[in-house]
């Protein structure tokens, strides 16, 4: 199936998915026409979501199941021993199992146009009421009570149009490589994810950890100076570093005797709208091991929570009060063969009855300046940003946002 093609099979079936790849580093295929759901609408059904994840251990199946965890699965996590505080809008989390597979084959044009309207952008968050949040962080940190933590930015917009127009202009413009698009009853999830959380292929495992942001130069000079700083900086190092050997201890859960290693210890990989850090640990899987198994080590992602991890998810609900729901939990995929294959859903937004919701984030450690990581929320929202008819520019909407002083 050819890119072009989409429209017909999107346009007579309402309930599909797109597991997408737009730099073609990552799997692409359609699947439609569902035979099977499953969905966990709260913590009270921990023992079928436990019983559920057990039964994919490497089965064969005829047919794809397409998942969602929202972050707040974490309460079924038993090693957490903490519970969500907030509860999402949507299901904590929906499987889907679809007969009808079929893989997409990249086009480098983009033939969609925007028909569509995104205005009302907004940040649900003042600058001093960040800035309030980040102290707090810096505080916890310089006291030995953590060493990293993830903070998160809310942004919401008001759309009108063809969600498949904004889903094709949105991988169009950031070229991630593990997208999604899952167009289920009334609610439309559209990521544009660069992590890919973990990856399993039979008896081994790889996971790609992102720590480090810088957005892109205004020419190529530039952007291989600011491709230099993300690479030697000594800050940027030290959080992949730490995420890199939080996700060693977790795969060693999960590993044979010394099978885990570290191919890559730090590259930089380039997009569109900003250039990432990522590190890529791999592990020889422990036969056996199922779904489940793997939920209990790995979620949910040390990349956006910190160090120590049940200390900072604490925190994290204390400060962010809400719920994050899709955002930074996991979309992906099990296979005919009982592969897995996710994502961590970042530059991920929802769309339920014209209202975009999506947020964006990053880690501070004992020397992060909060100007700076204020600025990185809007850098990697930069490609929503553009589609809102309220702005110029990201930084049009960056100073927009530094004027507003409610708490």
């Amino acid at each position: 199936m050819h890119l072009q093609d989409l429209t017909n099979i999107t346009s007579q079936n309402k309930d599909f998915v797109w597991i997408d790849s737009a730099n073609q580093k990552g799997p692409s295929f359609l699947a439609w026409e569902q035979k099977d759901r499953k969905v966990f609408e709260s913590l009270e059904d921990a023992q079928g979501f436990t019983d559920f994840l057990k039964s994919f251990s490497g089965r064969p199946q005829n047919g794809i199941w397409v998942f969602y965890l929202s972050y707040e699965c974490f309460g079924f996590n038993p090693t957490l021993k903490i519970k969500p505080q907030f509860t999402p809008k949507h299901p904590l989390a929906e499987f889907r199992f679809y007969k009808n597979v079929e893989e997409v084959q990249h086009s480098p044009t983009n033939n969609s146009s925007q028909n569509f309207e995104f205005k009302n952008f907004q940040c649900g968050l003042s600058k001093k009421a960040y800035q309030n949040q980040f102290q707090t962080c810096l505080k916890k940190i310089h006291s030995g009570e953590f060493f990293e933590i993830n903070l998160t930015l809310p942004f919401e917009a008001h759309f009108e149009g063809n969600p498949q127009d904004l889903y094709l202009q949105l991988r169009h413009k950031t070229k991630a490589p593990m997208m999604a698009w899952l167009n289920w009853d009334d609610l439309t999830i559209m990521s544009a994810s660069p992590e890919r959380f973990f990856k399993t292929d039979f008896n081994t495992i790889d996971c790609f950890p992102i720590k480090g942001t810088r957005k892109r130069g205004v020419d190529v000079k530039s952007d291989q100076e600011l491709i230099e700083d993300l690479s030697q900086n000594s800050k940027e190092k030290a959080e992949l570093l730490m995420v890199t050997d939080m996700i060693r201890h977790d795969l060693g859960q999960l590993c044979i005797k010394q099978g885990v290693s570290v191919p890559d210890l730090r590259f930089v990989e380039s997009f569109p709208y900003y250039h990432h850090a990522i590190s890529h640990i791999q592990g020889q899987l422990q036969k056996g091991l199922n779904f489940y198994d793997l939920f209990k080590a790995l979620f949910p992602g040390s990349s956006i929570t910190g160090a120590p991890k049940i200390q900072v998810m604490k925190t994290i609900q204390a400060l962010e009060q809400r719920a994050r729901g899709i955002y930074t939990g996991a979309i992906g995929y099990i296979d005919t063969t009982g592969q897995i294959d996710c994502n961590i859903p970042i530059r991920t937004l929802t769309l339920k009855n014209n209202k975009v919701e999506f947020a964006a984030g990053g880690g501070l450690v004992a020397d992060s300046d909060y100007e700076k990581e204020w600025e990185e929320c809007f850098i990697k929202a930069s490609a929503l940003i553009d589609f809102s008819t309220d702005y110029q520019s990201v930084d049009d909407c960056l100073q927009f946002h530094n004027l507003i002083h409610t708490p």
